[in-house]
Formats: structure tokens, C-alpha cells, sequence
């Protein structure tokens, strides 16, 4: 057995071992490691952490099938910084060429990263769900094209805040 197809099966392994702490219908955990294998073919792996690529790879998956997950999600499960897993994100889809086909500057990332710097404890994953509800809702009417989305991302933590009982103190965060 080579040494390429054995890193080929633990990277399959840490794949499934990531996906299904966030329950992923196999379809999806497939969908990753074919994302996964095309991006080491073109020698992106090299001088690059495997779990950073890995966690790319499940956002774009996660993107191109509309599958809701954050990307702090991700990045709490796989143990990587979430800057680190936005910036490899960003690279992979210019690499890969997919730019028209998943959001980059999606309000959701934006999300993701206020709602990591805010330490809501218990409750970041309800409101960075309801946040993301209010996005998409404003997307469906319309509301988000021409406007920032880091302005998008704000009034929608805000009102999630709002919903879930949480009082922000100081509205710089979102700076």
C-alpha cells in the first residue's frame, strides 16, 4: 500500500470523524472527500495544515448544497481558528474556481465571526441560528443587495440578540 492512498484513508477518517459530530447525511461526508482529494491532486495540501483544508472543504460543501452550517460550527469541531478556516476557505474557492457558485462575502461568515467574538455561551448557537433565519429572510425580500454585509450581519445579531433575552453593550463590536 502506498503512502499517498494510507494519508488518502486518515484523512478519509478525520473527514467522517468531522462530519458526523455534525451529523452529515453521507451524501455530504462523500461530497468532502472528493472536495478533499481534488484539492490534494492540485498540490494545495503542501506546507498547509490537513484539518484547515478539511474544514474549507465542508464549507464549500456546506455552500454549494445550501446545507446550514456555520462556519464557526466547523471550526469549534475540527479545533481550528476560525480566521484560519475563513482565510483557507477564501483560497480554496479561488483555487477551485467556484467563486460564482459559492458565496464568499455571504453575511453568514460575518456572522460567524461577530458571533464568536461576543462570548454568548450558551446561547451562540440559537442566535447565530435566528441570525441566520434573519438573513435569509431579508435576502428572500430583497433587502441585502447594494448594502454592506457587515451592516446585514450586525442588524441581524442584534435583533437575535433582542429575541433570545441577550442586551449588547457596546455596538463597536461590530466594527
Amino acid at each position: 500500500k502506498s503512502s499517498s492512498n494510507s494519508h488518502d484513508f486518515k484523512y478519509d477518517k478525520e473527514i467522517e470523524a468531522a462530519c458526523t459530530r455534525l451529523r452529515w447525511p453521507l451524501k455530504y461526508i462523500e461530497k468532502v472527500k472528493r472536495i478533499f482529494k481534488m484539492v490534494c491532486s492540485m498540490g494545495y495540501m503542501r506546507g498547509r495544515r490537513a484539518v484547515n483544508v478539511i474544514g474549507a472543504c465542508m464549507l464549500i460543501c456546506s455552500r454549494e448544497e445550501k446545507f446550514p452550517v456555520f462556519l464557526i460550527e466547523i471550526s469549534e469541531i475540527i479545533s481550528v481558528n476560525v480566521f484560519e478556516l475563513g482565510h483557507t476557505f477564501v483560497e480554496l474557492v479561488k483555487l477551485i474556481h467556484l467563486e460564482d457558485s459559492v458565496k464568499i462575502l455571504d453575511p453568514i461568515v460575518h456572522i460567524a465571526k461577530h458571533i464568536h467574538q461576543l462570548n454568548l455561551g450558551d446561547k451562540k448557537a440559537r442566535i447565530g441560528i435566528t441570525a441566520s433565519e434573519i438573513v435569509s429572510r431579508m435576502k428572500s425580500d430583497w433587502l441585502i443587495t447594494g448594502r454592506n454585509p457587515k451592516g446585514i450581519c450586525a442588524a441581524a445579531l442584534q435583533i437575535s440578540m433582542a429575541v433570545h433575552g441577550v442586551e449588547l453593550k457596546n455596538i463597536s463590536s461590530f466594527t
